[in-house]
């Protein structure tokens, strides 16, 4: 009975222990570099999609031309995505570690 108590103890641990490691291991990287690598490349998908939607908007803008439904679903993707973008922008710059 008692090896059955030993696993059970081994067994509920064991997430705490990774959980913690995982912890230690994020808090690490925030002090060395200020923010973690995942916040790093979900700010670079935000600004790529900035990019586009500013490139999208000199398209249609420059076709000089009355602009069709699917143009101006387009264009009204372009402000939602310039919305996201800074969203995602401003939420990252508030987890960055300050100091």
């Amino acid at each position: 009975m008692e090896q059955v108590s030993i696993l059970s103890i081994v067994s509920n641990t064991t997430p705490f222990i990774d959980f913690a490691a995982k912890l230690i291991s994020k808090t690490h990287a925030i002090y060395r570099s200020g923010s973690l690598v995942e916040h790093n490349d979900i700010r670079l998908v935000g600004k790529d999609m900035e990019a586009f939607s500013k490139g999208l908007v000199i398209t249609l803008q420059g076709s000089g031309t009355l602009l069709a439904d699917n143009d101006r679903a387009l264009f009204e993707t372009y402000g939602k995505c310039v919305e996201v973008a800074s969203d995602i922008e401003s939420a990252l710059s508030r987890l960055e570690a300050k100091g």
